[in-house]
């Protein structure tokens, strides 16, 4: 989520939910592991290539952390096309993610 999104709804659903999940698992929550580089239109709108279109290089891997052999739980709120958990997948899989699993709340 951009940072004008999070200022205007003042919170972040995925994240709190990520916040839970890493307390019941016992394991750290890295809000900002992959970072919103720029603005996107809306999602809920577009068709599948559409959404490819509108987050390509959108996303960025932030590089202060390393993921050699680490196993990354993504979590998202709303699992629609797996547009954006893809893109998310694969950037983490290419900074040297051993595996990528995804939990979310919702699919439509």
């Amino acid at each position: 989520m951009n940072r004008f999104k999070r200022i205007i709804r003042h919170y972040n659903q995925s994240q709190i939910l990520a916040a839970e999940l890493a307390k019941l698992m016992q394991r750290t929550m890295i809000p900002d592991l992959l970072i919103k580089s720029k603005w996107t239109k809306p999602q809920t709108r577009l068709s599948k290539q559409q959404r490819i279109s509108n987050l390509r290089g959108s996303i960025k891997f932030n590089k202060k952390y390393n993921l050699k052999d680490k196993i990354v739980l993504l979590v998202d709120d709303v699992h629609t096309t797996g547009t954006t958990s893809n893109i998310c997948s694969k950037i983490l899989k290419q900074n040297a993610a051993k595996s990528v699993k995804l939990a979310t709340i919702a699919m439509t």
